[in-house]
């Protein structure tokens, strides 16, 4: 499998600022009810932070100190079991293939840790939204986090785990699968249509 050279621009001089993290799917959903998002995404938030309902499906413990002192990347890719039950969590019919390349390099801001970056590749398939007929999608999309020591926390100024987008190490582990799953359901369509969907949809009274 190919992978595109991750952009890992905003990484020079281990700066974590990249685009921020979405809190929610794509802008068309904008006028959606935080409820509907959750049952039509399979998830709910707490505190702004996407937390599935039931065990994670895609599970990949990092140790980023050995990934950085390694080759600095590391390449995570779903089983067959996985992709069906993501494809279950996000409510869609199927995901036949979705891999991240993970980039790590130091933080030199003064509260230390790893700065990550995901390029995320994934094939997938959903049912139109008019005619029911199987609308495939190439998701490509990518992420960077500021990774912290769980010690850390308290040095944070309130609203700053938001607004830089800050993931705590557990004993040193970064979960990368959860959140690389997290950032496709956010990039899945929310209104796949197929070629065939009419331009408008009559609703009868």
């Amino acid at each position: 499998m190919r992978f595109k050279t991750p952009d890992t621009r905003h990484l020079i001089s281990g700066s974590c600022q990249g685009p921020p993290r979405p809190r929610r799917p794509a802008t068309s959903t904008q006028f959606l009810s935080s409820i509907e998002i959750n049952i039509s995404l399979g998830i709910h938030f707490i505190n702004g932070i996407i937390v599935p309902e039931h065990p994670l499906e895609f599970s990949r413990p990092l140790d980023l100190e050995h990934i950085l002192t390694d080759k600095g990347r590391q390449i995570i890719t779903a089983t067959e079991e996985e992709c069906r039950n993501l494809a279950q969590r996000f409510g869609i019919k199927s995901i036949a293939r979705f891999s991240c390349n993970i980039s790590v390099v130091e933080s030199q801001g003064h509260l230390g840790g790893y700065c990550v970056q995901g390029d995320i590749e994934a094939e997938i398939v959903q049912s139109c939204i008019a005619t029911l007929e199987d609308v495939p999608q190439h998701v490509q999309t990518s992420f960077t986090i500021h990774a912290l020591e769980s010690s850390k926390r308290k040095e944070l100024y309130p609203g700053q785990e938001d607004e830089e987008d800050i993931e705590f190490l557990d004993e040193g582990n970064l979960d990368g699968g959860e959140i690389a799953a997290q950032y496709l359901a956010l990039a899945i369509d929310p209104f796949p249509r197929s070629a065939a969907a009419p331009e408008t949809l009559e609703i009868n009274k």
